[in-house]
């Protein structure tokens, strides 16, 4: 009886974990993340399972929902620009989607422990459930092995009234809709004989003003503050191919081509290559000087993603180039604030590097770079000031929101997912930037190295994209917009809500404890 009933748990888990996985996997389904939590939600509130067991049960349900998410992973292999043979190729890239699921899995199995020691036992364990969430989303992204790659919200980004409301509360917010439906709906299940039919009409409610608010904001008229017409490149060289040896020429008579065809055949105000087009530090190159004389002869900005190296601090950054109409580098540059682990550095270097010698080889790179330390907005003269995000950076709401409170009227991601060619990967990597833009309401330029490359509005829509795997151009007319969201002056209120909530239902939960050992005693 008890093997059956473990079994039965496990399968509320399983149906949990595949339905939300479907709903990031497949835009079409995207509305399963409304109920896809119901499952593992009536498994915590009917679970009287010990401590250790419901941790597991978080834990499973975390892993396999990583698993299948991130399944894209396993299209690093082979690693070939790093000379392993194809076995060992596959046993690092598999090991490693194997141990990312692992570890995020780890912050669903504290979810479902601090749940059961904050439960209520009442409608207030929807709020809970909630706000203790968007909290693991959150702390996902801390320290350098921060990785918030499947945050909830990320389901919805094509669901453009619902996503508005980003602009107030950030991204948690949308997560945190999504997991007040499907909990609303599992505390009804739980609660069926006692009649709890308000909980649903207020999940309902809370969705309907949502999304109103969202068709109001679409609909708002916005002032621009200028008018840029912006072309994006896509050379579309893979990684293998960028990094064998000797291939910098050629990817540079790539980009040119593209760039001066553009420049001739549109005649925009600025031109922007992805993240580190060479696999070398451009600013030792004379790569760098033609691209001066390209933007000095056509009069026109160039925003170039490359390796930076400092020759004063002895650090390899990858930064973002600002070249002036008249070739002038911008300085201080931009340079990516949030590292991939294992891609860009490897962590914990002394340890690791000496228990598998293999990883101290991994990085592309050839040696670990440094983190840059701020946001940089480098005026381009007479366009505007423009923020920039490097790949990685792009999945962190704070980034984008400092290079909004410095000033950037318009930002722009270069990135290089080359790596995932034409998975869910790269739809889902895209899918963090039309985020960024709803939560600041600006503009962004996605330029990528392989696609997708494309133009994001304020209010969320993806235009002038250019498929995976494609060469070419796109081309489009963008404004600089100024002014502040709520959450861009603000900030993360609604995560210093959910704790100083959890913190008074703590503190009642405890209180609950002791009046009900006092009458026992009494």
């Amino acid at each position: 009886m008890k093997a059956k009933q473990n079994w039965k748990e496990i399968s509320l888990i399983t149906a949990s974990a595949v339905l939300t996985a479907l709903s990031f996997l497949f835009p079409a389904l995207s509305w399963l993340a409304y109920i896809s939590l119901v499952p593992v939600f009536l498994l915590l509130f009917w679970s009287k399972k010990k401590n250790k067991t419901l941790f597991f049960y978080g834990w499973l349900f975390g892993t396999l929902l990583y698993l299948a998410v991130l399944h894209w992973l396993l299209q690093l292999h082979p690693l070939d620009f790093l000379d392993f043979s194809k076995p060992v190729s596959f046993l690092i890239v598999f090991t490693g989607w194997i141990l990312i699921s692992l570890f995020e899995g780890l912050f669903h199995g504290f979810f479902f422990l601090l749940f059961r020691r904050l439960s209520l036992g009442d409608w207030r364990d929807i709020f809970t459930l909630s706000f203790l969430w968007i909290l693991m989303e959150w702390a996902q992204g801390l320290g350098i092995l921060g990785f918030p790659f499947c945050r909830l919200s990320l389901t919805q980004y094509q669901n453009l009234p619902f996503i508005q409301s980003a602009s107030l509360f950030s991204a948690f917010f949308l997560s945190f809709l999504l997991v007040f439906c499907s909990a609303s709906a599992a505390f009804f299940l739980t609660n069926l004989r006692k009649g709890k039919k308000k909980i649903l009409a207020g999940a309902l409610a809370l969705c309907l003003l949502n999304n109103c608010y969202g068709i109001i904001q679409i609909n708002k008229a916005s002032e621009p503050a200028g008018t840029l017409r912006i072309a994006l490149i896509q050379g579309n060289i893979s990684s293998n191919q960028k990094w064998a040896d000797n291939t910098a020429s050629a990817i540079f008579q790539t980009y040119e081509a593209l760039t001066k065809q553009v420049l001739e055949a549109e005649q925009p105000d600025l031109v922007i290559w992805p993240e580190t087009v060479l696999p070398l530090d451009l600013n030792d190159t004379s790569y760098l000087e033609k691209l001066q004389n390209t933007a000095a002869d056509f009069q026109t900005p160039l925003i170039v993603g490359g390796f930076y190296y400092d020759s004063q601090e002895k650090k390899d950054y990858n930064g973002v180039y600002y070249i002036q109409s008249d070739g002038m580098v911008s300085f201080p540059m931009y340079a990516k604030r949030k590292l991939v682990p294992f891609g860009e550095f490897l962590p914990f270097r002394n340890v690791l590097g000496k228990l598998f010698p293999v990883l101290k080889d991994i990085n592309a790179a050839g040696s670990d770079l440094e983190p840059g330390r701020e946001s940089v907005t480098p005026p381009l003269t007479s366009l505007g000031t423009f923020g920039s995000l490097v790949c990685f950076d792009s999945i962190f709401p704070h980034i984008a929101r400092e290079s909004v409170k410095n000033g950037a009227q318009l930002l722009n991601v270069v990135t290089n997912d080359s790596w995932f060619k034409d998975s869910a990967g790269v739809y889902q990597h895209n899918a963090h930037a039309v985020l960024r833009a709803v939560e600041n309401r600006r503009w962004i330029t996605r330029t990528a190295n392989t696609g997708i490359s494309c133009f994001i509005s304020p209010a969320g829509e993806v235009t002038e994209p250019l498929d995976p795997l494609t060469t070419g151009y796109t081309v489009s007319e963008v404004s600089l917009c100024s002014g502040e969201t709520f959450y861009t002056k603000t900030g993360d209120l609604l995560l210093y809500a959910g704790i100083f909530y959890l913190l008074l239902i703590r503190k009642e939960k405890k209180w609950k404890i002791f009046s009900s050992k006092r009458r026992r005693l009494h």
